[in-house]
């Protein structure tokens, strides 16, 4: 990740909008973030942070914290951050939930948090929006740059105060580190399959013994042997039991198709009865069979005359149409004949008031010709108002203008004491920020004394100490050499007793040859075992070693007490002890509130020059404006005189009713009105009257017409109703309304038709079934069915409880022969899970650290720590003048360490002895840290392709080097000049702003702080 672009508003001290384009620095790869204490040089690395992840490089403010105290209340907070990676650009944008006043009215309004994550060009322009919510763009950064917040601030950023923080990390932190890094999760995934697995076949192997256990319960078994037995027995007993069903169902199958023959007999004489009486039924209703027939007859002959009853009623729909029409035709004339009368009046009564209509007209005429007049008062007064209101306005600008110009005459006079009484501010502001540094310097100096001293003094302690525990270690080692020495000559003259024992006289000795022994070795109550001896000898030899490595540790301690020494002697020889931090820091307190003081007091004498130059001008515009303010007043005022008289003159012409303006040619539109209403109404009644009596003649003609058809019509109908009455009669129906009603039951008629024809097709077929029965029975008896089923019933029910029991033993040899061939099958499957389980089990034995303790991902993440230290040490050794080196703990006798497997320890070229990471002083842990994490992103290039660590971030931290280690420091960051990587470092050091010329400088006011680069 490199940084291109970043903007900040309202961000932290950042009171407005800041933008820092990284593109200026070009090819340069280390810059200086410097400023005042609290001007927001780490808010820089906040606002990266915190648009990237939503967090601060500190992780102690969240976003909202952030919000600038400075900003105006309408002042949104907001970061927006371009980066790049490999050849992708892409822009982070970030704003907090925050409370901001309303753009109209009063109040506030809450803005509620918000995050976008886009695509860009090279320019900057949007390609895609790759994410629009807060947590899924915390989660695409963690995508695109290959690591969480935590792990940022831990190889990117080194935070002020927590710089150690990789270097210091536990091993399990380190392992998250490294994990996200290198991507080695893959074979902790591994690891988490092979386990599954290996417990799945160890599951799977007890599930299958579990199930053979169930299987054998489940047949009431408790061996395979004895299962297996019992299914042959059950076997045979199948075989005999269906032997003797076989039998029984071939007698079965004899008296079923007896059985059956008779049935079928006994169906035919059923069938024969059934029709007999069937037919019997029907000859008894020939009678009414009869009768349907002659009511469909009359039904058909009032159905003739439907057509004739149709036409009939056509006749009469036409007459009472035509009636209705004639009615409503006599109505409407009567209403036209009424409302033609009353027109006729009304043009009665506009003739007799045509002379009104005649004065209105004279009136127009005489108020017309008085408009032009009328009209120009009412303009005349308007222009005669607007001068007066002009000149009053004149009048007080006038007075303004001369009110505003003594204001200001009395302001530049006050500006001019103001600015004399503090002239010599800004020189004083100047030389107390000076003193303020220079103390804040001395503050951190006397830190660094008082941290030597304090350290010395724990040296000299782990010096004292160290004696103490050589001194006991050398009587530890004294008395086991002689406990050894003791148990040596004790075994030696044991071993000379039990020769001696066998020496004989006149025989050579064994051990010197001669054959007089006048003082044989005596023997001792207890000769050590040839083991106790060992065991004294290697005591001896671990007591020494003891000795040895306390006399070199106190070697050590006392180099390391006279070097810390040393080094406070020489730290005193630049700088004398005159007064410890607080001391230092009340000087310092002191002299930044009187630099503060001043720093007002510069600030407001510049503002009062500012403002006396404003006043001058001002005053001057003031007086020219003065006067042309009483230029316009005198022409105004002359002018309306002018128009008020003008004005007089035109009241007198012109009658008092009409002076309100619009009151004439209100009353020429009244009039306009009337006389145009009255001659419209007049010209549209004389017109109407003429339509309308033409009108009401041709309806009067039409209402004849309509007369005489109704006439017609009602002839018509009399005549046809006459001559089909006589007919219906004829035929034989009682009257009129009978043979209308039988037209009616056309249903009723279908319904009969229905039924005799149902009735004649029964009465045929029951006659041909009943001769078909009578055929199929001659010459045969009716068999005994119940003789024939209770027979059946009786061989059934026996076969039934025969074929139960046989099914019976068939199901129980099934069931325990299923169970046979279950269990056969689980044991296959075992012993292949076995085979699989050993294969299985000795590799995830291996990976997982069962035999040496390291599991394979803490195997490859320790290669790698290693090439990250070795990497690390390429830097360390310039930085430390080859004093240091770091190395990974390993002990592999400590099971513990085995386990952990990613700790750090430095080793130390002076003592030759390695010690933990934290006990380096606060200068070595920086350049250790430095080291670390440049070392780490150098390895992390090299082995990921999609994680690029091209920038890193140093808060602090330089204040604890000596000037020679930070000249070394600083040689080796410049050297990363050829990799590419970018390198910010904060720092209050006076030194590195004269050696870092590119620099991002931080400046601090009263109104908030501004940042911009500055590149020499």
């Amino acid at each position: 990740m490199r940084p291109v672009y970043l903007e900040m508003n309202a961000f932290g001290p950042y009171a407005g909008r800041e933008v820092l384009d990284f593109r200026r620095l070009g090819e340069r790869t280390l810059f200086l973030i410097c400023g005042p204490t609290g001007a927001g040089k780490t808010t820089i690395l906040d606002a990266v942070t915190y648009a990237l992840y939503g967090d601060t490089s500190g992780d102690e403010r969240t976003g909202a914290h952030m919000r600038s105290e400075y900003a105006p209340p309408t002042e949104e907070t907001y970061v927006s951050f371009r980066f790049s990676i490999g050849s992708a650009y892409y822009r982070v944008e970030r704003r907090p939930e925050q409370e901001l006043a309303k753009k109209r009215g009063e109040g506030t309004r809450r803005v509620s948090a918000g995050a976008a994550l886009f695509e860009t060009d090279e320019e900057g322009h949007e390609l895609k929006a790759i994410a629009t919510k807060s947590v899924s763009v915390t989660r695409e950064v963690q995508r695109l740059l290959g690591f969480e917040s935590k792990q940022f601030r831990q190889v990117v950023l080194l935070p002020q105060g927590d710089f150690r923080r990789l270097l210091l990390a536990r091993s399990d932190e380190r392992q998250q580190i490294m994990q996200t890094l290198f991507r080695t999760q893959k074979y902790e995934v591994f690891l988490t399959r092979l386990k599954e697995r290996y417990d799945g076949l160890r599951n799977s192997y007890n599930a299958g013994e579990d199930e053979v256990k169930h299987v054998l319960a489940g047949v009431g078994m408790e061996g395979e042997e004895e299962t297996a037995s019992e299914v042959r027995r059950r076997r045979r007993a199948v075989a005999a039991a269906a032997v003797q069903s076989d039998a029984a169902a071939e007698e079965l199958d004899g008296l079923r198709r007896k059985a059956a023959e008779a049935r079928l007999v006994a169906a035919h004489f059923a069938a024969l009865d059934k029709a007999e009486r069937e037919l019997d039924e029907l000859r008894r209703k020939t009678g009414e069979a009869d009768e349907w027939n002659k009511q469909i007859e009359r039904l058909e002959k009032a159905a003739f005359y439907g057509p004739r009853f149709a036409h009939m009623d056509e006749i009469g729909a036409e007459g009472k149409d035509a009636a209705q029409r004639l009615a409503a035709a006599e109505e409407k004339n009567e209403a036209a004949a009424a409302a033609l009368a009353e027109k006729k009046r009304r043009l009665g009564e506009l003739a007799d008031t045509e002379g009104k209509r005649n004065d209105a007209d004279r009136e127009r005429v005489l108020l017309k010709a008085l408009l032009p007049k009328i009209e120009a008062l009412a303009a005349t007064a308007g222009e005669a108002r607007r001068a007066a209101a002009a000149a009053s306005d004149a009048k007080r600008a006038c007075d303004a203008a001369e009110k505003e110009r003594r204001r200001l005459a009395e302001r530049a006079e006050a500006l001019k004491k103001e600015t004399d009484t503090l002239k010599d501010a800004p020189a004083e502001a100047e030389k107390a920020a000076e003193t303020a540094r220079l103390c804040e310097a001395r503050v951190k100096t006397e830190e660094r004394a008082a941290a030597m001293e304090k350290e010395a003094a724990g040296l000299k302690a782990e010096c004292a100490e160290a004696r103490l525990e050589a001194e006991q270690a050398a009587r530890a080692a004294k008395e086991a050499d002689l406990a050894y020495k003791n148990i040596q000559i004790a075994l030696l003259n044991g071993q000379a007793a039990a020769l001696a024992a066998a020496l004989e006289a006149d025989r050579p000795c064994p051990v010197c040859g001669s054959t007089h022994h006048p003082a044989p070795a005596a023997g001792s109550t207890a000769v050590p075992a040839p083991d106790e001896v060992e065991r004294a000898e290697k005591k001896a030899a671990e007591a020494k070693l003891v000795l040895t490595r306390k006399e070199a540790e106190l070697s050590r301690q006392e180099a390391f007490a006279k070097a810390k020494e040393a080094e406070y002697a020489r730290l005193r020889a630049d700088v004398p002890a005159d007064g410890g931090p607080e001391e230092w820091r009340e000087k310092t307190a002191r002299a930044e509130a009187r630099a503060a003081a001043l720093r007002e007091e510069a600030a407001a004498y510049a503002a009062f020059v500012k403002e006396a130059e404003e006043t001058a001008r001002l005053l001057q515009e003031a007086a020219v404006r003065a006067e042309a303010v009483k230029d316009d007043f005198d022409r105004k005022e002359r002018l309306r005189i002018e128009k008020e008289a003008a004005a007089a003159s035109l009241y007198r012409d012109i009658p008092g009713e009409f002076h309100v303006q619009g009151a004439a040619a209100r009353k020429v539109r009244e009039l306009d009105a009337f006389i145009a209403a009255y001659d419209r109404e007049r010209k549209d009644l004389e017109g109407t009257v003429l339509g309308e009596e033409k009108s009401l003649a041709a309806a009067q003609g039409a209402e004849a017409n309509l007369r005489r058809e109704v006439i017609r019509l009602r002839e018509r109908y009399g005549e046809a109703r006459e001559k089909l009455k006589e007919e219906i009669l004829a035929a034989g129906f009682a009257d009129w309304e009978e043979c209308r009603r039988l037209q009616g039951e056309g249903e009723r008629k279908e319904k009969l038709k229905q039924r005799l024809d149902g009735y004649r097709t029964a009465l045929h077929r029951t006659e041909g079934l009943a001769e078909a029965e009578k055929k199929a029975t001659a010459g045969r008896q009716r068999p005994d069915m119940d003789a024939y089923e209770a027979r059946l019933a009786e061989k059934e029910g026996a076969y039934k409880e025969l074929l139960a029991r046989v099914e019976g033993a068939r199901a129980e040899a099934q069931s325990l022969d299923r169970a046979v061939k279950r269990i056969e099958a689980l044991r296959r499957e075992q012993e292949r899970l076995r085979e699989e389980f050993r294969t299985v089990g000795n590799l995830y034995d291996l990976t997982s650290g069962g035999q040496s303790g390291v599991s394979l991902e803490r195997y490859v993440l320790g290669a790698l720590l290693d090439e990250v230290l070795a990497a690390a040490n390429l830097r360390l050794a310039v930085m430390s003048r080859s004093r240091y080196s770091l190395q990974r703990s390993v002990s592999w006798e400590d099971r513990r360490i085995k386990k952990i497997g990613l700790d750090i320890e430095v080793f130390d070229q002076y003592t030759g002895y390695a010690r933990p990471a934290n006990t380096l002083s606060g200068g070595e842990s920086f350049l250790a840290s430095m080291s670390l994490a440049l070392g780490l992103a150098d390895v992390v290039q090299a082995y990921s392709g999609g994680i690029h660590m091209d920038t890193i971030f140093i808060d602090e931290g330089f204040g604890t080097l000596d000037g020679e280690t930070l000249d070394t420091a600083l040689k080796v960051l410049v050297q990363l000049k050829e990799s590419g990587r970018l390198v910010g470092i904060i720092s209050h050091v006076p030194e590195l702003k004269e050696r870092i010329t590119t620099r991002l400088v931080i400046d601090k006011t009263d109104r908030g702080s501004t940042a911009k680069f500055e590149i020499v």
